[in-house]
């Protein structure tokens, strides 16, 4: 029966299932250990503020280091995001969700002995250079195994424990930090958590859209049965059968495909139940190339694909079991009448998937086309198509050009303001909280900055249940528009009475504070699997880039400019993220994320 399969290669047939399941405990398993790993985030970005004034005092050191100190971890999560996260894209998300605690624990204990500024700064990068990994990879992971009604709570969530290991840190550094030897010890114990984080790691599988993009359909059931108790359903077998860039099978004995090299050409693409499907056959002056195809579970037969001189042109099939639409990446060129040939041919096999070789004979002038030898084909709307584009890109710059390609821009740009413009001036004030408590000439700054670390505390969780309630594009309008405001109002009160000035600054960390569990919700939810440790890697380490220069710069600022004009300029920061939901903001509230949708 037809099925449809809207974004073979991103795996929506196996979404819906995964979307659908039961809660399981391995759901709680995958969830405690990523919040685990904010709880560590937060822990050691912290305690690094709160023991920081302890240690300039000890060490003597120049604002310059207390700066480079304050952002090293967030400079090394640009790296670690940039980096890994696409490195996430291609070996996929298991290996790196496991590593990289270890590199944050053994670099959490070293602090102990790190004496020396200049090697306190390097550790807290290589624990930012972890952390920026897990930026990517632990919301992913999370939100490709999370069940659609509870992703926005479960990501949400993630914000709330990154809180709770900030206030944490907050409380301990602020009340036993006082002396040189404490606060090394306070540093040290961020091991503890990151620990106990990797210990529960181990034995996590791969994400099972992640290899459904790959085309490693089988090993991704196997993990359904295994961790989540449940068959992946009608539309994953539909994608186990065929979801390569031509497009699901029919009934029958043969596949069969065809491209178009002008335009965005649309490859008609069959398989069948007992037959091997051919590659995806690339056409580019002559050249070809044939990709691997996966086949069902029965004895295939041979395959062959041709190739055009003139112009670039895609087609693949795949064998399956319902009939569907099919699929080819945009291509561009002119084309002449003459079929041509290419020999790739697929191995048998009497079960798993089967792929075909990687050669092609020499083609002339005309279309690209590829059949498979056995059988015959069954008839494919080619109006049907899920997808025109290109195919996901297996090199690191060609992956993030493609996230400012057409249809994509717009949501990295966005993701890009809001999620820099929200995080900028969270680190920079909470980073220096002392500092500019003691500006502000409040009474008891130590009881002001455990009420505003409560405040933090409840806010965070008060904004899961917005986040459940409200859609994504409403709530980031409107808390940006009230964290504007309050930042504002803070400018224009410097002068006021102690009162006065905590109002909007309570008001600014409870809604700040709610309005950040949109950014492990937000930036999981802009990207189809093939990119989205890629762009949410991306979006966290361009984010921590932002971070870190508002915490280097407000320092100088407030000695320069003075707090009201710092708050003014923190405040424009906020405004610019408000300019940007309001115009690019989509709603993804309803969108699936374990296919990639």
């Amino acid at each position: 029966m037809p099925t449809p399969a809207a974004r073979p290669r991103d795996g929506v047939a196996l979404a819906a299932s995964l979307d659908d399941a039961p809660l399981r405990p391995f759901h709680l398993r995958v969830t405690a250990t990523t919040f685990g790993a904010n709880f560590s985030d937060g822990y050691a970005l912290g305690m690094i503020g709160a023991v920081l004034a302890t240690l300039t005092d000890a060490r003597h050191l120049s604002g310059v280091w207390q700066g480079l100190l304050g952002a090293s971890a967030l400079i090394g999560l640009f790296f670690g995001s940039i980096v890994l996260g696409r490195v996430g894209d291609i070996i996929g998300r298991q290996k790196l969700y496991i590593y990289n605690f270890v590199l944050i624990t053994v670099a959490s204990a070293l602090q102990l002995w790190a004496k020396d500024p200049a090697v306190l700064f390097t550790l807290r990068l290589l624990i930012g250079f972890g952390l920026g990994a897990d930026y990517a990879v632990g919301p992913t992971m999370l939100s490709e195994f999370a069940p659609k009604r509870l992703r926005g709570l479960l990501l949400g969530s993630l914000t709330v424990m990154w809180t709770v290991g900030y206030v944490l840190a907050g409380i301990l550094g602020t009340w036993l930090g006082k002396t040189e030897d404490m606060a090394y010890v306070l540093l040290a114990t961020g091991a503890l958590p990151a620990l106990l984080v990797l210990l529960v790691r181990i034995g996590t599988p791969e994400s099972p859209s992640w290899l459904v993009s790959q085309g490693r359909v089988e090993e991704a059931r196997d993990i359904a049965r295994r961790y989540l108790r449940s068959e992946l359903g009608e539309m994953a077998e539909g994608a186990s059968g065929g979801a390569g860039a031509g497009g699901t099978g029919a009934s029958g004995a043969g596949a069969s495909g065809a491209a178009t090299s002008a335009g965005a050409g649309a490859a008609s693409a069959t398989g069948a139940t007992g037959a091997a499907g051919t590659g995806a056959a690339t056409a580019t002056g002559g050249a070809a190339v044939a990709e691997p195809a996966v086949a069902g579970s029965t004895t295939p037969g041979p395959a062959t694909a041709g190739t055009a001189t003139s112009g670039t042109a895609t087609a693949g099939a795949t064998a399956g079991t319902t009939v569907g639409p099919a699929t080819a990446g945009a291509t561009s060129g002119p084309t002449t009448s003459g079929p041509t040939t290419a020999g790739p041919t697929a191995e048998p096999t009497t079960s798993g998937p089967t792929t075909v070789g990687p050669t092609a004979g020499p083609a002339t002038s005309g279309p690209a086309t590829a059949e498979a030898t056995a059988g015959p084909t069954a008839t494919v709307d080619p109006a049907a198509t899920a997808h025109v584009g290109p195919a996901p890109s297996t090199t690191s710059w060609a992956a993030y050009r493609e996230l400012f390609a057409p249809g994509q821009a717009r949501r990295t740009w966005f993701g890009l303001i809001f999620y820099s413009a929200q995080v900028l001036p969270y680190f920079a004030i909470y980073t220096f909280m002392p500092t500019i408590l003691l500006a502000l000439n409040v009474d008891d700054a130590d009881l002001q900055n455990l009420l505003l670390n409560l405040f933090l505390l409840a806010g965070g969780v008060t904004g899961l249940w917005f986040l459940q309630r409200m859609g994504r594009r409403p709530l980031v309008i409107a808390t940006f528009g009230i964290m504007t405001a309050a930042l504002a109002l803070m400018g224009a009160l410097t002068h006021a009475s102690t009162t006065a000035l905590m109002i909007p600054f309570l008001v600014y960390t409870f809604v700040m504070a709610g309005a950040s569990n949109l950014t492990q919700v937000y930036p999981a939810e802009l990207y189809p699997t093939h990119l989205r440790a890629t762009g949410v890697g991306f979006l966290n380490g361009t984010s921590r880039i932002a971070s870190a220069v508002g915490t280097f710069v407000l320092p100088v600022s407030l000695e320069s400019i003075g707090l009201s004009w710092s708050m003014y300029w923190l405040a424009g920061v906020l405004l610019l993220g408000t300019v940007a939901s309001v115009a690019w903001a989509p709603e993804t509230k309803e969108e699936v994320t374990t296919s990639g949708g």
